[in-house]
């Protein structure tokens, strides 16, 4: 029995779309070749409907990686931040401010053909640098005493401090031999010492602070501007990368060096330079860091979003 073309064209839709049985879809098949009208609504419908393509999904996991490689480098450079602004106040707070007098010495004595120098708690460490006068040959010590810049922070917070508020249980004492002329280096600039014991030199004497950590700035600053201009000139090429590293390294440097003494290079205790310097490198490293990183994510968003 020959089905009606109503029965084929209710099939036509089973038959296109691959769900109908192989039956039906022989007999529409056959059907269609005799019957010029459902012949023309099998094709009407063909080209109606549209087919499921498969979902192609590479877009979603490409953008799925950008998102987790952004998510990343921001990440990264978050941390890297943080641990360089975090080391750099630790620096800052770390390096020393000089005592005057008063607040570093709490009592000279002598007994025994000995001078004792008790140092109050105030005085976070003390050091002394002796010389032999030429002309005398009399041993002259120049002592100078610091503390922590945290320490004086703490210190401006509390007020003024007078010397019946000054520690004096459990200060540190120095024992020196009385025919040593014994000096306070002055934490002013240009100002004589303070002689604490011995005879007094004509014209007194001034101890000068170190300022290499000043020079260390200079150098650095001017060498990475020198490194910056041919690294400009040659960005393209790997040389002029490699020379706007060695910037970078001296830019760090120097900004480490600013930050590590708050711009007052004035150094007295040889002690406290290589100390500053172990920091100021260690430093130096986290910011190029940061800066690069903070390269490699701008380029990164920049490509991303040109895509």
């Amino acid at each position: 029995m020959k089905p009606s073309c109503d029965i084929v064209k209710d099939l036509l839709p089973l038959v296109l779309e691959g769900i109908a049985s192989p039956d039906s879809a022989g007999l529409v098949e056959t059907h269609v070749k005799e019957c010029e009208g459902c012949r023309r609504e099998m094709a009407s419908l063909r080209d109606s409907i549209v087919l499921p393509m498969e979902a192609d999904t590479g877009g979603l996991v490409k953008l799925e990686h950008q998102i987790r490689r952004r998510r990343t480098g921001a990440a990264v450079l978050a941390i890297l931040v943080t641990a360089a602004v975090l080391f750099g106040c630790f620096m800052y707070l770390y390096s020393p401010v000089y005592l005057p007098m008063r607040e570093a010495i709490a009592g000279v004595t002598h007994s025994d053909g000995m001078v004792r120098i008790e140092f109050t708690n105030e005085a976070d460490h003390f050091r002394g640098e002796d010389l032999v006068d030429p002309d005398t040959g009399r041993k002259a010590v120049t002592l100078i005493a610091a503390k922590r810049r945290w320490d004086a922070l703490l210190a401006e917070l509390r007020g003024p401090v007078s010397i019946s508020d000054l520690p004096r249980e459990n200060g540190r004492v120095l024992w020196l031999n009385e025919n040593t002329d014994i000096w306070y280096a002055s934490t002013a600039s240009n100002q004589e010492d303070i002689l604490l014991w011995g005879d007094e030199i004509d014209g007194g004497r001034i101890s000068l602070p170190r300022l290499v950590l000043g020079y260390y700035f200079m150098m650095a600053l001017v060498l990475g501007t020198v490194l910056l201009v041919p690294a400009l000139i040659l960005r393209k090429k790997r040389v002029g990368r490699i020379l706007g590293g060695a910037a970078l390294v001296c830019f760090s440097f120097a900004a480490s060096d600013l930050i590590a003494t708050g711009g007052n290079w004035r150094i007295y205790d040889g002690f406290d330079v290589p100390i500053l310097l172990g920091l100021m490198l260690a430093q130096t490293a986290l910011l190029s860091a940061a800066v690069i990183q903070g390269v490699r994510v701008h380029k990164m968003n920049k490509t991303d979003d040109g895509e």
